[in-house]
């Protein structure tokens, strides 16, 4: 039956993927960053890190103003700062490595939805994400 049936399995654990929270996505993501390039494995531990002091920082102000006294949020514009440094590090590697992995991906899903005449829907060669500039840069996806 090997290559007679073109078929896809999902196990269980492999729709959290698809239907689960964005922070699985970027689990998984990460993960096979730090797999494909091990540097990232000390910037996921330095952002994480950021994470937990800036959120100590912020619940132990919450708890003192509940208290009836002014909350220390002094040192709250460092941790945002280490924060978006890490984050954007993050971030710059998963987009690079999800260009990396697009074209394994567009064959792989060419070769699952082949029609019945056995060719691959008809794509163009424009690239499914493109930079967006103006004031902000951010990305957006392309509709075909």
């Amino acid at each position: 039956m090997l290559g007679a049936l073109r078929m896809v399995m999902f196990a269980p654990e492999d729709l959290s993927l698809v239907r689960g929270d964005p922070s699985e996505r970027r689990r998984y993501l990460d993960e096979l960053l730090v797999a494909r390039t091990p540097r990232y494995a000390g910037v996921r531990a330095d952002y994480e890190r950021v994470l937990k002091q800036r959120n100590a920082l912020l619940k132990t102000a919450g708890m003192a103003r509940r208290a009836g006294s002014a909350g220390d949020l002094r040192t709250l514009d460092v941790w945002d700062n280490h924060l978006a440094v890490h984050g954007a590090e993050l971030l710059a590697g998963r987009l690079e490595l999800v260009s990396a992995l697009q074209p394994f991906v567009v064959k792989g899903y060419d070769q699952v939805s082949m029609g019945a005449g056995g060719r691959p829907p008809r794509r163009t060669n424009a690239r499914p994400w493109t930079k967006v500039s103006g004031s902000r840069t951010s990305l957006r996806r392309r509709t075909c």
